[in-house]
């Protein structure tokens, strides 16, 4: 497996390098650790020069590859470093396809007040244009050090089903185990329960038709999640429910104590415009860590990219 590490120095990447450096990686795979910066000119106090920080920031660019090499030595898998001049959802996304990176890794990271806009941004860049999966990596404590929680939310998607086969073939550490998640957006769920109560009995009859329908659709799905899953994981617990998607997620990975939570690149089957919205809450307001299994297209030319300071 070769793995794009994207770092900016700051504890949050340095975390991420520590937990991809506690992977059971072996001599095959490949850590590749990129950090980019934009040399940009500024005016001295007076406004009568511009001072080029083009040297100063490769230098710190250059500590700060080193050190994240230094976090990396427990990994057995090879590791090579990069430095890029462009901003970081750009040269995160470039670099990945380039060099054919198998999975992207990136820290979460804010600033203060803006720390969610901060994690939405470079992230929902990346997450829209890469062809790669997506892990966010974020710390928390772990409810239990011997057991590695997952939670893969399955909605029955080509890309699920893809970010499921991912899942089998990455490295985890410890024991494993799996909850499956599926959340139904009911055709029925614009319809208040008060005014539900206040339709005749024909219209009762036909929302009970659907819901049955839904559910028993939810419950094919979440087989054809286990067909690919239980090779190797042991699930738990399979979890079927019915409202915002986002929501419901976040709430089982905290019930849970999941250590990471599994997205596909669709957020729900059949509407291409979920992805944004579902997984951008999902990376931005989860507990854990987060994997988001794109492989949705190859980037154009044309693509505009978020642009933030910081992965």
């Amino acid at each position: 497996m070769k793995v794009l590490l994207a770092t900016d120095g700051s504890e949050n990447a340095d975390r991420a390098a520590a937990f991809l450096a506690s992977l059971p990686l072996t001599q095959d795979d490949e850590i590749l650790v990129l950090h980019s910066i934009r040399p940009f000119p500024v005016h001295d106090e007076k406004e009568t020069m511009f001072v080029n920080f083009k040297e100063l920031k490769q230098n710190i660019a250059t500590r700060i590859l080193d050190e994240t090499v230094t976090i990396l030595k427990a990994a057995r898998a090879k590791i090579s470093t990069i430095m890029d001049e462009r901003y970081p959802a750009e040269a995160i996304v470039a670099t990945a396809a380039k060099t054919e990176a198998n999975l992207i890794v990136m820290g979460s990271r804010g600033i203060g007040r803006f720390r969610r806009l901060l994690i939405g941004s470079v992230t929902r860049a990346v997450a829209i244009n890469a062809t790669k999966p997506l892990l966010v990596v974020k710390h928390h404590g772990r409810k239990d050090p011997d057991i590695f929680r997952i939670i893969f939310a399955t909605d029955g998607s080509d890309s699920c089903l893809a970010a499921a086969q991912f899942l089998n073939s990455l490295p985890l550490p410890g024991h494993v185990e799996l909850a499956l998640v599926h959340i139904v957006w009911s055709a029925t769920a614009d319809i208040p329960d008060r005014l539900a109560l206040e339709i005749d009995d024909r219209m009762k009859k036909e929302l009970a038709r659907i819901r049955k329908n839904e559910v028993a659709e939810a419950e094919n799905i979440v087989v054809q999640s286990h067909y690919i899953l239980n090779s190797r994981f042991q699930v738990v617990k399979d979890v079927i429910k019915m409202g915002n998607p986002a929501e419901e997620l976040l709430n089982e990975a905290k019930s849970l104590g999941a250590d990471l939570v599994v997205v596909g690149c669709r957020g729900l089957r059949g509407f291409k415009g979920m992805m944004g919205s579902v997984s951008r809450q999902i990376v931005s307001n989860a507990h854990c860590s987060v994997l988001i299994g794109n492989t949705c297209r190859a980037p154009e030319p044309r693509d505009v990219y978020i642009i933030s300071a910081t992965p």
